[in-house]
This record gives C-alpha cells, structure tokens and sequence, in this order.
C-alpha cells in the first residue's frame, strides 16, 4: 500500500476530468453534497452529476494521487484498485471535512 496519507492530503488531490467541475476531492465531495441537499427526492446516487461511474472519478484521483494502489489501462481509464482501500481513504477524507468545519 502506498505512503499513507492524511485525511486533508487527500482532501487536497487534484482531481482529472470530472463531470462535477471539481478541482480537489474536497471540491467534489462539496458538489455531491451540494447536489443532494438541492435535488433532495430527485436526488439520483446512481447518477449524481448525470454519468453513472462517478465514483471511478474520485478513485481514480486517489489512484493519481498514490493515496491507493491501482492501475490505469492504457487509455488512462481505470482498470483495478482495491476497494477496502479506496473506501478507507474516503471515510478518512470525510472524518477531515469534519476537522475543518
């Protein structure tokens, strides 16, 4: 497993091409917040900002940023990483926004 990170040093990854606009994780976890609070019924998890793999987009950013062990196919799309690792390292990004607020 790769060095382990803080919660705000994932926080802080950048982020590729993302259909949120976002910048940062921190950026994209305030979109999928954002979204929900403002669709609330019509929210849709399967399909929050219209693509349903918007989940590979924060992996993959974790994958970029060497927070979690993963390979990219040669395309650049994901192709595998470990899911235990990139939920840890998601509910630690979570518990930081917790720390900044």
């Amino acid at each position: 497993m790769p060095d382990a990170l803080t919660g705000q040093q994932i926080l802080a990854l950048s982020m590729g091409k993302n259909d949120a606009y976002a910048t940062t994780i921190r950026h994209y976890l305030l979109a999928l917040l954002h979204r929900l609070w403002t669709e609330q019924e019509s929210f849709s998890a399967k399909r929050p900002f219209g693509n349903s793999d918007w989940s590979a987009e924060i992996v993959s950013a974790l994958v970029s940023g060497r927070a979690i062990e993963g390979v990219f196919d040669r395309y650049g799309r994901l192709q595998d990483y470990e899911v235990s690792q990139a939920d840890a390292a998601i509910e630690k990004a979570i518990a930081a926004l917790y720390e900044s607020g």
